[in-house]
């Protein structure tokens, strides 16, 4: 695979020699999803963006040349989270005049904008109007794929706001919105689109607090693995807290199959979906009696329905330690350290949805990773090749991957579970073999996911983020 080629993941990407050595740029690929590119992996380089130059003009002069962002509405939004000195970062009830380069508009939950009516400022207003600060989409906390609606939304914001369109951004983490939208663009006439960018929120929350407490967790997870023994009472671990189409069909799969009690398996139940906006179980059946492919399965497996929604909510870990431990709590994205890694051999990843173009991941697989486990994934096509992507091992000795190419939902579905269900027969001196063969693997995975990523994205990938959104900018250095 050619460098050109290589998937933009948010991340660093590996540079594979042909004895499979990993040798990584020193650059992560730039955030950019330019207009006017339909190819939506076509990054312009970090080095046409100068962020050397900001980098260094930010430390020499930190107040003039800190990017000044308002944040123009509640929600979801990347910017606090950040915590870059190269921003100062002005909540929407900010009691002073602020002078920002960009507006934020948190828009994750808000598909229809209906919560992004209210003007700003005057002074934010005019420097908008004034073209001096560029009006911020911010999306990238879900990856939702581009809908005509959306853009209309977006564009109607920006003319009420006097925005010129082209110098907006909307950020996400689909890979595929781009390419959308320029094609939605060219349909509708004359008009400079938006540019857009990639950024994984969610990714990015999972590995931060590791540049604190990477090291130490990295020898304490070490000494637990080399401590593991042939003898474990499961063979695998899933994770299944919101019950999503694709993720319920693979757990009705386990239970028609007789393969749950093999498993350390999590649910959140179906209760909790009056709680997630999504209708509860009729509005739930529909959605998987809609899933392209499935109709056969749906009908085989709705009798099942029944016995998963009487399990009602199923907890790993220590629950009387809740606060660590327990998936039902808002941390259910992050590090979760459950005892269960070391009694079973493998994980299974079942992502937020499984479309048929390469989307996005979340943080979902890489909760397994640091924690030595190989997984086998049942999301978007091209997971893998993310995942690598952003530096980590895949395990193709023990899984057959050709999964992770497969367009097509159903079967990529399919292959998946012949993968999975194939380690389930082998016997505990097999699978530790297998184990044993990886063992390098696990241990890079680990490594690098809790000691050097969280490092990446600080340095690098933030400042490729922040060197996109401050190219314009008139007082900042350009190349």
């Amino acid at each position: 695979m050619s460098t050109s080629q290589l998937p933009c993941a948010s991340g660093v990407n590996p540079l594979h020699g042909p004895n499979g050595s990993r040798r990584y740029r020193t650059r992560p690929p730039c955030l950019r999803q330019a207009a006017g590119r339909p190819a939506p992996t076509r990054y312009k380089a970090l080095r046409q963006v100068g962020v050397a130059s900001i980098l260094a003009s930010a430390s020499s002069d930190p107040v003039q040349r800190r990017l000044r962002v308002f944040i123009a509405a509640p929600g979801k939004q990347l910017f606090t989270s950040i915590r870059d000195p190269r921003l100062r970062v002005y909540p929407g009830d900010f009691a002073g005049v602020p002078t920002p380069d960009l507006v934020v508009y948190p828009c994750s939950q808000h598909e229809g904008l209906a919560g992004l009516q209210g003007d700003p400022p005057p002074s934010v207003l005019e420097r908008i109007r004034s073209g001096k600060a560029r009006v911020v989409f911010d999306a990238s906390g879900e990856g939702h794929p581009h809908s005509p609606a959306l853009t209309a939304a977006l564009h109607g914001l920006l003319e009420r706001l006097g925005a010129p369109r082209g110098r907006a951004v909307y950020i996400t983490q689909n890979r595929t919105w781009n390419e959308a939208y320029l094609a939605h663009c060219a349909r509708d006439g004359p008009g400079r689109p938006m540019s857009v960018l990639t950024y994984d929120f969610w990714i990015r929350r999972f590995f931060a607090p590791f540049e604190a407490t990477g090291e130490a967790l990295l020898r304490k997870r070490r000494r637990a693995f080399t401590a593991r023994t042939e003898s474990r009472k499961r063979r695998f671990i899933s994770l299944n807290w919101s019950p999503r189409p694709s993720k319920v069909f693979f757990l009705l799969r386990v239970m028609r199959d007789g393969l749950w009690d093999r498993g350390y398996i999590s649910f959140g139940g179906f209760a909790q979906l009056q709680a997630m906006g999504k209708g509860g179980l009729p509005q739930l059946n529909k959605a998987m009696r809609a899933l392209p492919g499935f109709e056969d399965l749906y009908a085989e497996l709705l009798p099942y329905l029944k016995r998963l929604d009487a399990r009602g909510r199923v907890q790993l870990g220590d629950v009387r330690h809740a606060a660590a431990t327990d998936e039902t709590l808002p941390q259910l994205v992050d590090d979760v350290p459950l005892a269960e890694y070391g009694q079973s051999w493998f994980s299974v990843v079942t992502e937020s949805e499984m479309w048929d173009t390469p989307a996005r991941i979340t943080e979902k697989p890489f909760k397994p990773l640091v924690n030595f486990h190989p997984i086998v994934v049942f999301g978007n096509p091209g997971a893998l090749r993310l995942i690598r992507g952003l530096g980590f091992e895949t395990f193709p000795e023990v899984f057959d991957e050709s999964y992770d190419e497969e367009p097509d939902q159903r079967r990529r579905f399919e292959m998946a579970y012949g993968a999975f269900a194939r380690l389930c027969r082998m016997e505990p001196a097999q699978l530790a073999q297998l184990e044993a063969r990886i063992a390098d693997k696990l241990d890079h995975n680990a490594r690098f996911g809790l000691t050097e990523l969280p490092r990446l994205y600080r340095e690098e990938i933030d400042a490729a983020l922040i060197a996109e959104l401050a190219e314009a900018r008139p007082h900042m250095p350009q190349p």
